[in-house]
C-alpha cells in the first residue's frame, strides 16, 4: 500500500482504523485488497461486494461504501474475518477493519 503513497492511519478501535487514502484511487484500493487476499482471488459477489475465502474459516472482504449517508467520508472497507493469527496479535475478536477514506 505504501508503495502508492504515504497516508496516516486514524486508529477508530482496537479492531478498526481509518485510512486517509483520499489519494489513492478505487482501483489502487482493489489491487491493494487483491495483494492481502494472496492466492485466493476475489470474487465480486455483488456490485461493490467482493469476498475472498481463505484457509479455514478465515474471509477478506471489501467493500464499497459509497451510498452510505451516515458513512459519507468512506469509500471502501477491507474486513478480515476470522484470521486467528491476526487476531491473537490484534484483537480477541473475529473481525479487524481497514476503512479508507
Amino acid at each position: 500500500m505504501t508503495q502508492y503513497v504515504n497516508f496516516q492511519e486514524k486508529v477508530m478501535s482496537d479492531t478498526a482504523k481509518v485510512i486517509e487514502s483520499q489519494e489513492l484511487t478505487d482501483q489502487q484500493i482493489k489491487d491493494y485488497a487483491r495483494q492481502l487476499a494472496g492466492n485466493t482471488p476475489l470474487k465480486e459477489i455483488r456490485p461493490g461486494i467482493y469476498v475472498s475465502k481463505q484457509e479455514g474459516k478465515a474471509i477478506l472482504q471489501l467493500r464499497s461504501v459509497f451510498s452510505s449517508q451516515e458513512l459519507s467520508e468512506w469509500r471502501w472497507v477491507i474486513t478480515f474475518l476470522n484470521f486467528p493469527d491476526l487476531m491473537a496479535e490484534v484483537s480477541n475478536r473475529k473481525a479487524i477493519e481497514l476503512i479508507f477514506r
